[in-house]
């Protein structure tokens, strides 16, 4: 059983880089297996289909990028720290994930009921995570939020724009660098006070 599932996260991985490369709807059971030098009829033992391959890569990317985002937050030490750590982790690791991201931009998949039941559960997580560092960060007199909630949920709905702009332009490099005055933004505003 320890061998079938090796074999089953090294297709994982392969396929995380296929659909990377070529995208969901563009990538075949052929392409997979290519990448694997394995024959497409030998897939079919550890997966029924593209699709479950595709959901497998979604959860597996999604686990890693709520993990590293954890252990960022974790490793910071006070509020401020916590929401430039995420902010920083999320964004550094949006390409190694591209394939959890796109996913949850789609909106037409042939897997949508799936894609949809993630999107819940992580924007659900992700807000719920966001509003803790915002409480904490409010009760240790860090931050003066007025509606957490709202805070959360335009913080997040914020990132997931700047994703957007960041990954889509052929200046990332340089939107990555720019990445503190991002955070500045978030913190101080634009106002000149």
């Amino acid at each position: 059983m320890v061998e079938k599932e090796k074999i089953r996260e090294l297709i994982i991985s392969k396929a995380s880089e296929i659909f990377r490369k070529y995208g969901y709807k563009k990538t075949t059971m052929d392409d997979i297996a290519k990448a694997l030098k394995k024959g497409k009829s030998s897939l079919y033992y550890y997966f029924s289909s593209k699709d479950e391959i595709y959901k497998a890569v979604i959860s597996a990317e999604g686990i890693r990028f709520r993990k590293k985002i954890f252990q960022a937050i974790l490793a910071a030490g006070t509020p401020e720290e916590k929401v430039k750590a995420y902010i920083l982790t999320r964004m550094n690791t949006y390409t190694e994930t591209s394939n959890f991201h796109s996913a949850m931009r789609a909106t037409n998949m042939r897997e949508q009921e799936f894609i949809d039941r993630v999107k819940r559960i992580y924007e659900h997580q992700e807000i719920g995570l966001f509003k803790n560092i915002l409480k904490a960060g409010v009760e240790q007199r860090y931050f003066k939020v007025f509606d957490i909630d709202l805070a959360a949920t335009a913080i997040i709905m914020a990132m997931r724009g700047m994703e957007e702009k960041l990954f889509n332009s052929e200046s990332t490099a340089k939107y990555l660098r720019r990445l503190d005055d991002i955070v500045q933004i978030i913190f101080y505003g634009i106002v000149n006070r």
